[in-house]
């Protein structure tokens, strides 16, 4: 038992089902997390909201590594906040997806490894092809593979907390978790635009978010699809803890600070998702979270002053409408 647990191809059980048996548990040389509604921490440590809609990169780094995570929004409610409702990973071939049960059925969250449902009960490990391995305890499912790649993602009946761990650092990680340049002020879209905090809300939310996201016949999440789409869905403007109404804010925001959380940016965020989830328990992530070493804004957009800057676009209509106004005057 403890030459199986203290294997890197059983490193799935590290902290899970062996820490009786390993003296140490080996941490992961890089970490970054989606949690919440939806709080992205990047490998960097930039903290930023996403608020999008839809099946997106969290983390990928080719040719064997990539995870992707299912955002849904609180539509009608919060139709400008989403949190996770499922995550998979690809660890070279094989793919392994966990989604939240449907809406109002008493069932644990699905498993899917290589598009087979797979049940996963509680204390149990699974060893699954090519060195990968799969364990729960309780409501923390692990997934590792034989190199130290990793994703824990912590299943709630509504939503998930998705961390991932590297076996190396640095790494050419690219994704919504993985900064430009390794500076922790930038992130970058697929095709390697970059955008720097404070973020643009239409590059965010258009340009970047649409980099990133990944159509129903890509996407390793498409075994946890209902009757229904796939959302597609960017949020019409910011939303922060400050955008709460008065009392709404102040219940939540007093759930966090009883539970532990520090001021600053932490318990703003936990305020936020205590507010938009409805559930205490949502607190819990904030209580011992190590403060990030950057906090990502996103300045409001939509509105006539942001599109002005596009000026050029409109020119040809402009010079049209000018000639055709000095034709008509020389015809009057």
């Amino acid at each position: 038992m403890k030459a199986l647990c203290c294997q890197a191809t059983a490193a799935v059980l590290i902290g899970l089902l062996c820490s009786h048996v390993c003296s140490a548990a080996p941490q992961a040389p890089a970490a970054a997390s989606s949690i919440g509604d939806t709080h992205l921490r990047t490998f960097n440590g930039l903290f930023y909201d996403f608020q999008a809609a839809g099946d997106f990169i969290l983390a990928e780094v080719e040719p064997n590594f990539t995870v992707h995570t299912r955002q849904v929004s609180g539509a009608p409610t919060w139709p400008d906040a989403t949190v996770n409702q499922a995550v998979a990973a690809r660890f070279g071939s094989t793919k392994v997806a966990i989604c939240v049960a449907p809406q109002g059925a008493d069932q644990p969250p699905r498993v899917h490894v290589d598009g087979r449902l797979t049940p996963v009960e509680d204390g149990q490990t699974l060893q699954l092809p090519e060195g990968v391995g799969i364990g729960r305890q309780g409501n923390v499912y692990r997934i590792a593979s034989e190199s130290g790649d990793s994703v824990r993602a912590e299943v709630h009946p509504t939503w998930i907390n998705v961390y991932v761990g590297l076996a190396h650092w640095p790494s050419a990680v690219h994704g919504l978790i993985a900064n430009a340049n390794g500076n922790a002020s930038q992130i970058e879209t697929r095709d390697h635009f970059v955008l720097t905090n404070a973020f643009n809300f239409d590059e965010l939310y258009h340009r970047y978010a649409d980099s990133w996201r990944m159509s129903a016949e890509k996407s390793l999440l498409s075994v946890c699809n209902s009757e229904t789409e796939i959302e597609r869905r960017v949020p019409k403007q910011t939303f922060y803890a400050k955008d709460l109404e008065p009392a709404v804010r102040e219940r939540a925001h007093v759930v966090c600070a009883t539970a532990g959380v520090k001021p600053g940016p932490l318990l703003e965020a936990c305020t936020l998702d205590v507010a938009v989830i409805g559930q205490e328990a949502a607190a819990k992530v904030f209580v011992d979270a190590v403060p990030p070493a950057a906090v990502g804004t996103t300045l409001a957009g939509g509105g006539l002053l942001q599109h002005l800057k596009h000026w050029w676009i409109f020119l040809p209509f402009t010079v049209i409408l000018l000639a055709a106004w000095f034709l008509m005057r020389r015809q009057l």
